[in-house]
């Protein structure tokens, strides 16, 4: 019988020698500061379609759209203050505060993880917060149930206790209700309590106020933010709302500074609203005299004083 042939063997590659193979095959390096983020194959736009139809990997442009939305995704999904907490504002209902409050809980749970966020019902008593809801809650899941059985074990609450005063949706997002039927709003040291509770469970708080400014949940809303967010319609009953918002959040949390203006280069630090048209439009549009003294908006305050706050409601 024929002897069978040695297979010679290959040598080893020398450690020396240029890698050589499948990238695909190899780990990502690890490079401080490089964004995975930026090597995904576009999907929208030109490239995106591109991609689609003939299986190519094109990359995003760096400054497109998509690129912009990825970033926004990596800032949600990095590191957040302590006890942070993100505050809708405005005296006047029906201008967007509480649906901006539950879909930015829900975009922040989306990218960021489920139960990393929970959003507070701070508004007064008999409002729409529950009845927009996606997932509504039942009977027991509100503020007043949740301080009445876990106030004096709040060191000790554990996740799973904690769920059961809870409603979660469909993105991962948790949301508070607030007190039904009978029960008192809720006050200052109630609401800080109950922030303290979810605090240690959840990175991210948001609040959906009320209208009412004299209430404490109002007031701790505003003095404990990190940021204050005022919806402001294009109407003109809105925009002077807006102003006497933010004449009491000034008032509430002095500390309140607006964001960078591009059209007023030489006034970053605060923004000094005009007076309105007239003392006639004031009065029709709620407001009795050149300062802003509707009895929504405490305390009065002239109307040369400077308000500090980031949004730009249009007064002229």
């Amino acid at each position: 019988m024929p002897t069978p042939t040695q297979v010679p063997t290959r040598p080893a590659a020398s450690p020396t020698r240029p890698i050589s193979g499948r990238l695909s095959a190899f780990s990502a390096p690890s490079v401080p500061g490089a964004d995975p983020a930026a090597a995904r194959p576009a999907r929208s736009g030109v490239r995106g379609r591109l991609n689609a139809m003939l299986g190519l990997k094109l990359a995003p442009k760096t400054d497109s759209r998509e690129m912009r939305l990825r970033a926004a995704q990596n800032t949600i999904a990095g590191p957040v203050p302590e006890d942070a907490v993100i505050t809708f504002a405005n005296v006047k209902g029906g201008v967007g505060k509480t649906p901006l409050a539950i879909a930015l809980a829900e975009t922040i749970a989306e990218y960021r993880g489920p139960a990393t966020v929970a959003c507070l019902d701070l508004g007064e008593i008999g409002g729409s917060f529950a009845e927009r809801l996606a997932v509504p809650p039942t009977t027991g899941q509100d503020a007043a149930s949740l301080l009445t059985d876990l106030a004096a074990a709040a060191p000790q609450v554990r996740p799973s206790t904690l769920t059961r005063y809870l409603t979660r949706q469909p993105n991962g997002s948790y949301v508070v209700a607030g007190p039904t039927g009978t029960v008192t709003p809720l006050s200052y040291d109630d609401t800080a309590m109950l922030a303290a509770i979810l605090g240690r469970h959840y990175d991210l708080l948001l609040a959906d106020t009320g209208n009412a400014t004299h209430s404490g949940s109002w007031q701790w809303a505003i003095a404990s933010a990190h940021a204050v967010i005022v919806p402001l319609p294009l109407r003109r009953d809105a925009a002077v709302a807006a102003q006497c918002t933010l004449a009491t959040i000034s008032a509430v949390h002095p500390t309140c500074s607006p964001a960078p203006s591009s059209s007023s280069p030489t006034d970053r630090g605060t923004r000094r609203w005009s007076k309105p048209t007239s003392s006639r439009h004031l009065r029709r549009s709620g407001c009795r005299s050149a300062g802003c003294r509707s009895s929504r908006c405490s305390p009065p305050v002239s109307a040369s004083r400077s308000v500090t706050c980031g949004a730009t409601p249009r007064t002229r």
